[in-house]
């Protein structure tokens, strides 16, 4: 028996539940209440990466990098400019957490700045790898018009 499978379910409803349990932070047993949550996630979720600057730490490596490269101030400013803009546009910089589960499924959310109770991305890999979930609204996989910009061979473009 593998490890995803020997260990207990928890149903989303018994999740649901436990969380209301610990919204009263005044309840005299609430450090039971809380620790009875933590256990029974425990239980289901394998690990949790929080990323809370997005790309951000990147963007300091690739600085550091045109620094000790002796690359042009002026370009190295066009460089960053441009990649600063583009993680801008693509809400790279939103705070992020990546959960993986007992049973092999894995879920990464990217939340959005203005709203941390909502997400802008979700990425869904289930137990046998397939992919599913949204970006910014569209599916994974819908085209958004730029499907046949690289069919052609590189020197016709």
């Amino acid at each position: 028996m593998s490890t995803a499978q020997a260990r207990p379910i928890i149903t989303a409803s018994e999740l649901r539940s436990l969380i209301e349990t610990i919204q009263d932070m005044s309840a005299p047993d609430i450090f039971n209440r809380r620790a009875a949550v933590a256990n029974r996630l425990r239980m289901v979720i394998m690990s949790l990466r929080l990323e809370v600057e997005g790309a951000r730490p990147k963007i300091k490596r690739i600085k550091e990098f045109l620094e000790t490269d002796n690359v042009d101030l002026g370009e190295s400013r066009q460089i960053l400019d441009a990649i600063e803009r583009t993680n801008s546009e693509a809400q790279r910089y939103n705070r992020s957490f990546t959960v993986v589960l007992a049973d092999g499924i894995s879920r990464r959310i990217v939340l959005s700045n203005d709203n941390p109770t909502d997400f802008v991305a979700e990425v869904l890999v289930n137990g046998s790898g397939a992919v599913s979930g949204s970006d910014r609204g569209i599916p994974l996989g819908v085209s958004d018009g730029w499907h046949n910009v690289f069919d052609k061979p590189a020197s016709v473009q």
